[in-house]
């Protein structure tokens, strides 16, 4: 699948992930309404929130919270052109978060199979 971020009427920034139905690996909308429904319990600040589930002909989207921090490359490069001097505290202070999601879902009864940093 893929993602792109779009703003609604109201400003707000939304996540749509889309799958093209013609692509084995996509699933099907049954499988995408059971992560959906797993999605929508979740209430954790370091837990995306999962807000909608459709189809059209030819893909399968789910609309979900953004993300923004990209992954510990993408994060490592942000602080060092920002000047921020990484420490070790300010890992940990990355790491907890990452953590706390995940301890938060496996409380939950979920595994996460694609796991982002904050």
């Amino acid at each position: 699948g893929a993602m792109k971020l779009y703003q609604n009427d109201r400003g707000e920034h939304k996540c749509v992930k889309f799958y093209e139905k013609a692509n084995a690996n996509a699933g099907g909308i049954d499988e995408l309404r059971d992560e959906f429904a797993i999605m929508k319990q979740l209430t954790n600040p370091h837990i995306a929130r999962t807000f909608e589930v459709f189809q059209d002909n030819t893909f399968y989207y789910l609309i979900n919270e953004p993300y923004f921090g990209g992954d510990l490359t993408k994060i490592t490069r942000k602080v060092v052109d920002a000047g921020i001097q990484m420490t070790e505290g300010w890992w940990r202070d990355i790491f907890v978060q990452c953590f706390e999601g995940l301890d938060y879902l496996h409380r939950s009864f979920v595994m996460h199979c694609d796991i982002k940093e904050p």
